[in-house]
């Protein structure tokens, strides 16, 4: 079940973002899947639901041009200042201080939209 729960996660986490959904695509309670999880590895079904969106949300951050809000449509997110909340909730900083600390530290980084 971790395994076709990381492939879930995988595959729908731009539009998934709840153990509740995935739990009915394994047709299981989200308590057992969580409990499950926890078990295998760790760590809880909400904390990797939430770790590869902040992985994408990175990714975009360093690769893209996008702004908050497009990154945050991208995501899933319906509302752009949720996902504000949630990544600073995650990280520890704003999408845009990420970004601009990515591009004082990375000469990859594509520059700010003018």
């Amino acid at each position: 079940m971790v395994k076709d729960f990381k492939k879930g996660v995988e595959a729908h986490f731009q539009q998934l973002h709840k153990v509740s959904h995935y739990a009915d695509l394994l047709n299981v309670t989200a308590h057992y899947l969580n409990e499950t999880f926890k078990a295998a590895t760790g760590s809880s079904a909400k904390e990797h639901i939430q770790a590869r969106i902040i992985l994408e949300a990175k990714r975009l951050a360093h690769s893209t041009h996008q702004s908050v809000k497009e990154v945050a449509f991208e995501l899933g997110f319906a509302d752009p200042a949720h996902f504000s909340k949630f990544f600073k909730n995650c990280v520890g900083s704003s999408f845009s201080d990420f970004r601009d600390r990515l591009a004082a530290t990375s000469p990859n980084t594509p520059p700010k939209k003018p």
